[in-house]
């Protein structure tokens, strides 16, 4: 992993000495292909790998990984997304669930589907985004989940066109007028949560090579 340290102030400086930094498995990083990252409100960067979720506080690596004798362990050490919610908690999608980090005593809380209400209707994470409000938006390989961060329980989304919420989503973002732009495997869209629909669908047209609205565009 490499980390680039300059001056943001001019980058367009023809004399601007980019300088950087790298990391790797001599530093203290669990495994050196880094799929995700995180700076939080106190600081700390967190890196998520194929093979465990690092914390780095300036000067150290702290990293956790799955430990089947201990339930409070990272459900997963595949980390695939990170996110610290609008109360500053961290969460981690994974391979086999979502986790919540606990600061206080420096473990984790698992949330992963089951039979039981309310839970996640897919374990393998793929993207968070966050809201103003108690919810948190999860991307799944079966759709999209509407998750409160203080019940911890989960609803899985299902629009009338079933456009937005099909299986395979890759990518959320929320955007400043509240949307959600959603990308699954084939086809992006902007969704609604007021509204229970998607306001427009993106979709891409390999023969022609280029996205059209399917719906009408108002984001």
């Amino acid at each position: 992993m490499i980390v680039l340290i300059a001056n943001a102030q001019d980058f367009s400086s023809k004399n601007q000495l980019l300088k950087f930094k790298q990391f790797s498995l001599t530093e203290g990083l669990s495994q050196s292909s880094v799929l995700c990252i995180l700076q939080d409100s106190k600081g700390f960067l967190w890196f998520g790998t194929r093979d465990g979720l690092n914390k780095y506080d300036g000067h150290t690596f702290t990293s956790y990984r799955y430990n089947y004798k201990d339930k409070n362990s990272i459900s997963n050490s595949y980390i695939k997304c990170l996110l610290e919610d609008k109360n500053g908690s961290i969460w981690v999608g994974t391979n086999n669930g979502l986790n919540k980090y606990i600061t206080q005593t420096d473990n984790f809380i698992r949330y992963k589907g089951s039979n039981i209400d309310g839970s996640l209707i897919n374990n393998e994470i793929w993207s968070l985004a966050a809201t103003k409000t108690a919810y948190i938006w999860i991307g799944t390989n079966e759709g999209l989940e509407k998750f409160n961060i203080n019940t911890g329980k989960s609803k899985h989304i299902v629009d009338k066109t079933q456009i937005s919420t099909k299986n395979q989503i890759r990518s959320l973002f929320v955007t400043s007028n509240n949307n959600l732009w959603i990308c699954n495997r084939e086809n992006i869209t902007i969704y609604n949560d007021q509204k229970k629909q998607p306001l427009c669908c993106l979709f891409e047209v390999e023969k022609v090579g280029y996205m059209k609205a399917e719906l009408e565009f108002r984001y």
